[in-house]
């Protein structure tokens, strides 16, 4: 694999670009490639996992899930 020189700043704004799920793997590739550096850490199937918990839900669904805030709801009596 050839070498290339360019600076952290370069790179991350190279990185900045990517559309928003080919930065999520390439976040979750650098953290399985340092860990497997490291000797330690998650396995690939961890990580993306956790990429998954971390992501934000689409916004379609976000905008749904909005709707149903405590304040929208009727208000329940105890029927005891």
């Amino acid at each position: 694999m050839p070498t290339i020189k360019i600076t952290i700043e370069q790179l991350l704004a190279a990185v900045l670009q990517l559309p928003q799920s080919e930065f999520e793997e390439f976040i979750i590739k650098l953290l399985a490639y340092r860990a497997k550096e490291h000797g330690r850490g998650l396995s690939v199937r961890e990580l993306e996992q956790l990429g998954k918990i971390d992501s934000r839900l689409p916004a379609k669904l976000q905008n749904r899930l909005n709707e149903f805030n405590p304040q929208s709801l009727p208000k329940q009596r105890a029927s005891w």
